[in-house]
């Protein structure tokens, strides 16, 4: 065990015995942790160990130093919807560590239907007459483990319906929060223990800056109880409004504990703001990006409390997995390798990057703790930065020289140098990618990817830059999206924001009745309209990835046994070309299919209309107010096909069922945006729907 640190939150030195200890009987001991993101890699053999071994290796530090309880800052599990071999070995691990004989030594004063409101019977799981718990966890949700769905449940959620931890820091209302106090007391130390899971810095910020976010402190006197609030939000200025100041944390907290931030900085710092604030951010034990914050050693923390003092002493990690980062620069290297033709020089490059790879090889080795548990092969990354393409080698090749020696395979990243540009040059999606090669040097990439979109685009509209200006997508509303694809690894994130920004756009101009003339002017009023209201636009999108229901994953679990079909209720909308060979205009209609069930019918019937359909049931929509008949595409529910009649429209739904025409006006601003859109994103044609009705 490493030195201690003693801090004082106040001037009495009751709290100590005359060795300088904490009074063990009146003392907390908690264990502090975050972002274990179990579950990472899950998929890489090599690599999906990792976390839970490191989580044990957590939770047996906790059951050596006797702790009272485990303190985790979020981010619990890498995704909000974990396969279920995750949400096993996570359960396996906990059962192992937290139950036990060993009695529970201080008491829970609150009222659990405020502390922990989303059970069934809400209660602190240690409290709990059929369960024994020796090792009782909190944990706020993180943004990767965030509630999701209409009931806002979170992966760690299914373990406290196992009675296996405590998940606090919850809101229901995003206008205004009210973090309540969680009271523990032993002996004659009370614990205020302050919870927020993750939301959106942007809003936080707005929420904490306009006083919108209310701290409710427990009645009695309160300069009796040690407050610590557990917060999961950008620390770092990723923009003037997409963090956290440190300076928002209230004056009358002795400690805030910051999840989010995967750098180790478990040393007590103290805030810039007013108080008496010291600041623990714990960072992850387990990489999940390849940068210079996440190569620091990794620890966890035995916080000790008496009263208004504490002490931290710091454990190191032994099981987490050695890595190593290099920089070169060609320019550097260059002058001293002989080269010759272009062939050649890459050769020589490769050389040298080889010999430097072998060195970072025997340097991980040093990294080795000893610990059987702990993986040998090290995660290896080197960035060359050059500014020729025949300087650059095969990667696939060079990695394969290092198997079974090196675990991850992009070992090598080509970097080009920043161009500079000054006035209204165009830029190019060069530029984005030097973008991300300047802010790669912070923490951690992940956490303000949206960022650099969104002032990728911003930049080339402040510029002129006609060819990268987002015609009918938002900064804001797109920025979302890549930041749940990254972040969460959601697949249908950037095309759900898409389908959603388009039907607000074809909404819009449906109901201003627009015309071939106008169209275009139209179109820019929206868009000066949409900017006026950025943090608007942006939280629309937010709301639709969060709000939606949980669809199943159609990817194979290799443990699951099989192949988990979607949920088809839940099938997003989408533009459909119809090309029927019936019909002499290439025409689309814009809008959202009907759910369909599991099969479909394929039956066909002469009827005297010719309509085709697809699938179970439902209605199309009409997307005007025009109730007229049109010889144009119509389209109703999916159901069995029929042909037959002089008409040829197409329609899902039993028997083809004919749904209400398209409006001239409609059909027109379908044309029109098509051929803004040139290309459509999905197979199949781009997805979204336009109704009048907001």
């Amino acid at each position: 065990m490493e030195d201690s640190l003693y801090l004082s939150g106040c001037p009495s030195d009751t709290c100590f015995t005359s060795t300088g200890d904490l009074r063990e009987e009146d003392s907390f001991k908690i264990l502090i942790a975050s972002d274990i993101h179990l579950g990472f890699c899950d998929n890489n053999p090599a690599r999906e160990n990792d976390s839970f071994v490191t989580f044990e290796e957590i939770l047996q530090v906790g059951r050596d130093e006797n702790v009272d309880f485990v303190l985790l800052g979020g981010d619990l599990f890498h995704e909000n919807k974990p396969k279920p071999a995750t949400l096993q070995r996570a359960i396996e691990i906990l059962r192992k560590y937290c139950l036990g004989n060993k009695p529970v030594e201080f008491e829970y004063l609150g009222d659990p239907s405020v502390d922990f409101p989303n059970q069934d019977e809400p209660e602190v799981n240690f409290m709990n007459p059929d369960i024994n718990i020796a090792m009782p966890v909190f944990t706020i949700h993180g943004n990767h483990d965030d509630p999701v769905g209409t009931k806002k449940t979170s992966a760690v959620d299914h373990l406290v319906a196992a009675k296996l931890l405590n998940h606090f820091g919850q809101w229901d209302d995003l206008n205004e929060i009210n973090v309540k106090a969680v009271p523990f007391i032993k002996g004659n130390t009370k614990l205020a223990l302050f919870g927020l899971g993750n939301l959106k810095d942007e809003r936080l910020y707005r929420l904490i800056r306009d006083n919108h976010v209310k701290f409710i402190r427990p009645k009695e006197t309160n300069n009796e109880w040690f407050n610590i609030f557990v917060l999961h939000q950008n620390r770092a200025a990723h923009g003037p409004k997409n963090y956290i100041p440190e300076s928002f944390i209230p004056y009358f907290f002795d400690l805030a504990i910051w999840g989010h931030e995967h750098e180790c900085r478990i040393d007590p710092e103290p805030t810039t703001g007013e108080g008496n604030t010291y600041i623990i951010q714990p960072g992850s034990p387990v990489a999940t990006s390849l940068c210079p914050g996440e190569a620091r050693e990794k620890h966890v923390g035995i916080l000790s409390l008496n009263k208004r003092r504490f002490k931290l002493q710091k454990r190191k990690l032994e099981t987490v997995r050695p890595m190593m980062l290099a920089d070169f620069d060609l320019r550097d290297i260059l002058p001293t390798l002989v080269i010759g033709k272009d062939k050649e020089l890459a050769q020589a490059v490769e050389a040298y990057i080889e010999s430097e790879v072998e060195k970072l090889i025997e340097d991980a080795a040093e990294l080795h703790t000893g610990n059987p548990l702990q993986p040998t092969e090290p995660l290896v990354r080197v960035r060359i930065f050059h500014e020729n393409n025949p300087e650059t080698f095969q990667q696939v090749r060079f990695a394969q020289k290092f198997t079974g020696r090196i675990v991850n395979e992009d070992i090598v990243m080509f970097k080009k140098a920043p161009s500079t540009r000054t006035g209204t040059t165009q830029m190019d999606f060069g530029d984005m990618e030097n973008e991300f090669r300047q802010r790669d040097k912070g923490p951690d990439l992940d956490s303000h990817v949206e960022a650099i979109v969104e002032t990728f685009f911003k930049n080339a509209r402040e510029n002129g830059d006609s060819e990268n200006i987002l015609e009918i997508l938002s900064e804001r509303g797109l920025s979302e999206a890549v930041k749940a694809s990254v972040e969460k690894d959601d697949k249908e994130a950037i095309s759900l924001v898409v389908d959603q920004q388009l039907e607000a756009v074809c909404r819009s101009l449906i109901r201003k009745e627009v015309t071939d003339e106008d169209f275009e002017e139209q179109l820019e009023n929206f868009r000066k309209e949409r900017l006026s209201k950025p943090e608007e636009d942006g939280q629309d999108a937010f709301n639709l990835l969060r709000s939606r229901p949980t669809k199943k994953s159609n990817r194979r679990d290799d443990d699951s046994g099989g192949e988990i079909e979607d949920d088809e209720e839940d099938e997003e909308p989408f533009i459909e070309d119809f090309d029927d060979e019936d019909d002499d205009d290439d025409q689309r209609s814009i809008v959202r299919p009907a759910p369909r069930g599991k099969t479909a019918s394929k039956s066909r019937a002469n009827g005297a209309s010719s309509s085709r359909g697809r699938g179970g049931r439902g209605r199309g929509k009409n997307i005007s107010n025009d109730d007229s008949d049109s010889p144009g595409a119509v389209r109703g529910g999916r159901g069995s096909r029929s042909r037959g009649g002089p008409t040829s429209s197409r329609g899902r739904g039993r028997g083809g069922k004919k749904a209400d025409a398209v409006s001239p006006a409609g059909r027109m601003v379908q044309t029109t945006l098509n051929v803004h859109i040139r290309k459509s994103p999905r197979k199949g044609g781009m997805v979204f729907d336009v109704s009048d009705s907001d």
